[in-house]
């Protein structure tokens, strides 16, 4: 079960584990669940924003992802 910012409460009945996005020649693995939200393309959860060692700055308006490697992306 999932809480929306909505105050929902949605039951969820699947589970997309190590799916992969790919950002130019980087490879990140994401576990994707299937929402009825229209607003949305993809939400990123605490657990990806961990996994990758996310960095948000709002003043500049980037948030910078790292890997395993220590390669990092820089999103504008």
């Amino acid at each position: 079960m999932i809480s929306t910012p909505l105050k929902e409460v949605i039951t969820i009945r699947y589970m997309y584990k190590g799916c992969r996005v790919d950002i130019e020649d980087y490879v990140l693995q994401v576990n994707l669940i299937p929402l009825e939200l229209h607003d949305f393309n993809v939400i990123l959860g605490m657990n990806f924003l961990v996994r990758y060692r996310a960095q948000m700055d709002c003043f500049t308006k980037t948030v910078t992802l790292q890997g395993d490697e220590g390669r990092k992306i820089v999103f504008r």
